[in-house]
């Protein structure tokens, strides 16, 4: 169904009245998903193997503006899922004795099982319901500061503030879950909760509901300053700082370890936009042991806000060309001034190399480990160009791939090969050194006549048979 607006006035005058921003959508399906062969598609049997079961969903948002201020968007979400099929777990007591090696001396080394967890399939209806309210309340802050004289003539910083309030009700859990002992000796035994709606029916299976309020909240900060050029005496904006966010949720409702790990970001680009940083960390409120979060603040103990967790910085350089690179180191022309044959000599190198694209990644990971240690390490350092080089009019040499690993100092995967423009007909061939493979084409360009071809080569699968055999 589309979304409607049940309260929305036909014949309205005026302002729009605030129950008329209300919407309702539905959305529902009936499935019967059956996996049999031809022998048993016609007996009986079907009827055990058929997969049915209804969904539906009923929607309802609405946003406001509150104080002038602020943006207030409420939202309840109403699930429901039909199963006609249903899980029951229980315990079986019998002991199980299972080799699991053998000795230096010859003896069988036995392993003691006490007790199997049996999960059995039971017939009946029953009607799994999940309803999720929420209300968010968002806003932005803006702080300027402008200069008179200098280069820097002004920075500007925008907030944008979002809380948002999420929760799961649920009146009758045992409704919806269950425990399962997992060992037949009281002492090791820790019962395990699983849910009566873990089944895979045909629209998938549901895990065991809690009751849940949680506060989210987002921070997100963006830095642009206006710089002025002596040249032209004209400003222009560049942005120093983009999408710094800060997140994270505090669960009201749980017992323990009630704030989520704080996660925060931002990028910015230099050189024109030429170069890209990236980063990203998670950092903790709580003390951490034998990689097991513990319900006690890192402030009380360390006088510190929180720990850090890991740290990830990604710098790279997307598809640029050649130009863009001279023209980032290139100085201005100034105006009058005659065109020197060094110029004229680079712009013809320019034009041999202007359909090539360099790549750069530098990928660099800061985490704490379970030893309480941390450790640095590059992941991913690798530049890679791709392009043509023009030798004449009809003849081009194709670097579709040149991908050197610079962690490793090795070359990943390259390809090179040429084309050949025959007027009415193309010719290409590209060579892959590195996996023995490589392809040869001519054939008509005409696409009405695209199966008049000619082609003959060494594909990866024949090109590993053939490794193997030698």
């Amino acid at each position: 169904m589309n979304t409607i607006y049940p309260f929305k006035s036909k014949t309205r005058t005026g302002k729009e009245k605030w129950y008329e921003k209300i919407s309702l959508n539905y959305d529902g399906a009936a499935k019967n998903l059956i996996n049999a062969t031809d022998t048993t598609i016609f007996t009986p049997e079907i009827l055990k193997q058929m997969k049915y079961g209804i969904k539906q969903h009923l929607g309802s948002n609405a946003t406001f503006r509150v104080l002038k201020y602020f943006n207030a968007s409420f939202s309840v979400n109403y699930d429901e899922k039909h199963y006609f099929k249903t899980i029951r777990q229980h315990l079986d007591p019998t002991t199980i004795y299972d080799s699991t090696g053998i000795t230096s001396d010859s003896m069988i080394v036995y392993d003691t099982i006490y007790g199997t967890i049996i999960k059995d399939t039971v017939s009946g209806w029953k009607v799994y319901r999940h309803i999720t309210p929420s209300i968010n309340i968002s806003t932005n802050r803006y702080g300027k500061i402008l200069f008179n004289k200098g280069w820097l003539r002004g920075i500007k910083h925008k907030i944008a503030y979002s809380v948002s309030i999420s929760g799961n009700p649920i009146n009758e859990p045992e409704y919806y879950n269950d425990f399962v002992d997992t060992d037949t000796r009281e002492e090791f035994n820790k019962p395990l909760e699983y849910s009566f709606f873990d089944y895979s029916g045909p629209f998938g299976s549901s895990s065991p509901q809690k009751n849940n309020l949680i506060l989210n909240y987002n921070i997100n900060n963006l830095l642009e300053a206006k710089i002025f050029s002596k040249k032209d005496s004209t400003t222009k904006k560049i942005q120093l700082l983009k999408n710094f966010t800060i997140n994270g949720n505090y669960n009201i409702t749980a017992d323990s370890l009630k704030f989520s790990q704080i996660r925060t970001g931002f990028n910015f680009s230099l050189f024109k936009n030429f170069v890209s940083f990236r980063y990203s960390g998670t950092f903790d409120p709580y003390i951490e042991e034998n990689n097991i979060r513990l319900n006690r603040y890192v402030w009380n103990e360390k006088k510190l806000p929180f720990r850090h967790e890991n740290s990830n910085l990604q710098i790279s350089i997307y598809n640029k060309s050649i130009s863009d690179i001279i023209n980032l180191f290139k100085a201005k022309p100034e105006k009058k001034t005659k065109t020197t044959k060094s110029v004229v000599q680079s712009d013809k190198i320019t034009d041999i190399f202007k359909d090539f694209r360099l790549n750069y990644n530098l990928n660099m990971t800061w985490n704490h480990n379970r030893n309480n240690v941390d450790t640095f390490y590059i992941s991913t350092h690798s530049i890679r160009v791709s392009g043509t080089i023009p030798l004449t009019k009809n003849w081009r040499i194709t670097v579709r791939n040149l991908d050197y690993n610079l962690k490793d100092l090795k070359f990943e995967y390259p390809d090179f090969g040429f084309e050949r423009d025959l007027h009415c007909w193309k010719m290409n061939f590209s060579w892959q050194p590195k996996g023995g493979t490589y392809t040869f084409y001519i054939g008509v360009k005409s696409s009405m006549l695209q199966f008049i071809k000619y082609q003959h080569g060494v594909d990866p699968i024949r090109a590993n048979l053939n490794s193997l055999r030698y």
